[in-house]
């Protein structure tokens, strides 16, 4: 596709208008939290993100979101491959049910999940009253939450790259006697890598930030359940304001190097995949 030739002046107006759309809505929120958090000297910002508690918080977060990616990476190839390769009655109503996370509020999220682990219902009364596990409040019921907000993610970047796959050159490796797993190795993986980086990156990014499901499951137990976000609405709630900012500006910058290395490296994977 040829790109479309603007005049000097019209590019100019374009892109100082994007960098002023950018500076406004992304840009200028986030200085005014960077200047908080640094406003009392790097001292402060290190005496905050010693505390144990956050440090936990931290742990939790990210390792809760990883996990949640981790997980919904295989599912979501599995199901995009299934939507993309197979016929079968209902596949509009399932292809249509994947982003329903996306339009949910996410308190109706976490209250889902809460009816579901909760030991009134099923399967939470079975395993509580035969076994003495109670799911809620615990780690794998933050993960699932996380699975269930970002789950989309992992699909449909996958699934947009599995329907442009050219199946002749499946069909012409099969004639020349590679097998299915061959197929997939050589052929089909290498073009799903980058995109399937894109989804891991999207799911996490969204299960790091992830609040307002999570809250409802997670019980707030300090090291064991309290997420980062959490203790930064407790940080808020208690007027610790800079403390909130250093926790947010925290997590921004740790989130914003994992998701450029992760970028920069799905741009090189489709640089080697072009050649």
């Amino acid at each position: 596709m040829k790109s479309v030739y603007f005049p000097g002046r019209i590019q100019t107006a374009f892109i100082l208008y994007s960098i002023g759309i950018l500076t406004l809505i992304i840009v200028f929120p986030l200085s005014s939290i960077f200047i908080r958090s640094f406003g009392e000297g790097l001292d402060k910002f290190a005496e905050v993100l010693i505390n144990k508690r956050v440090l936990s918080s931290f742990r939790i977060s990210f390792q809760s979101a990883f996990i949640a990616s981790i997980l919904n990476l295989f599912l979501g190839t599995i199901l995009s491959w299934t939507l993309v390769r197979y016929e079968f009655p209902g596949k509009k109503i399932l292809d249509a049910m994947i982003d329903l996370p996306l339009a949910l509020p996410t308190s109706i999220a976490g209250l889902s999940f809460v009816e579901l682990l909760s030991s009134k219902n099923f399967p939470g009364y079975v395993l509580k009253e035969n076994f003495h596990i109670s799911l809620l409040h615990t780690p794998f019921a933050i993960v699932l939450v996380l699975m269930f907000v970002s789950f989309p993610f992992s699909v449909r970047t996958t699934q947009s790259v599995l329907k442009e796959l050219d199946k002749e050159q499946e069909l012409a490796a099969k004639c020349l006697g590679a097998n299915d797993f061959q197929i997939f190795r050589f052929l089909i993986f290498p073009e799903m890598l980058p995109s399937l980086l894109v989804g891991f990156a999207m799911s996490f990014a969204r299960g790091i930030g992830e609040y307002g499901s999570v809250i409802f499951v997670a019980g707030n137990l300090s090291g064991k359940t309290e997420i980062l976000p959490l203790l930064i609405s407790i940080r808020v709630e208690e007027l610790d304001y800079t403390g909130a900012s250093i926790l947010g500006v925290s997590m921004l910058i740790i989130s914003f190097i994992i998701l450029l290395s992760i970028h920069l490296l799905e741009r090189r994977l489709r640089g080697y995949a072009s050649k």
